[in-house]
């Protein structure tokens, strides 16, 4: 999903196990950029489900949307790893509390 997000496209999920139907339920529902595919009542995900998902993304009525949200969270995440953004202050101030640490438990050799 963050390789999804960080290159600003929109995905089409299909959740089998662990923190996958987390990340569909996110991705579909809570910060729409993307489809959850839908099993039939066997269990399987047809052939025109798959087309349809994909027609969806491309060019349906919600592709603009799904391509605009999926925009809005590339640029945020971009703003993150950029120098000053949040994941640049917060893995300073990561190492700032090991270094603060280090030396609480006198780590010699670490802390130059």
């Amino acid at each position: 999903m963050l390789e999804t997000i960080v290159a600003g496209v929109p995905v089409i999920a299909y959740p089998q196990w662990t923190d996958q139907p987390t990340n569909a339920k996110l991705i579909a529902d809570i910060f729409r950029t993307g489809l959850r595919l839908r099993e039939n009542q066997d269990g399987i995900v047809s052939n025109e489900e798959v087309e349809k998902c994909i027609r969806e993304i491309m060019d349906g009525p919600k592709s603009v949307e799904l391509k605009s949200n999926a925009r809005e969270l590339w640029i945020a995440a971009r703003e993150a790893v950029a120098v000053a953004g949040s994941s640049d202050q917060n893995i300073q101030l990561f190492v700032d509390e090991i270094i603060k640490s280090c030396t609480w438990f006198n780590c010699e050799g670490i802390v130059q």
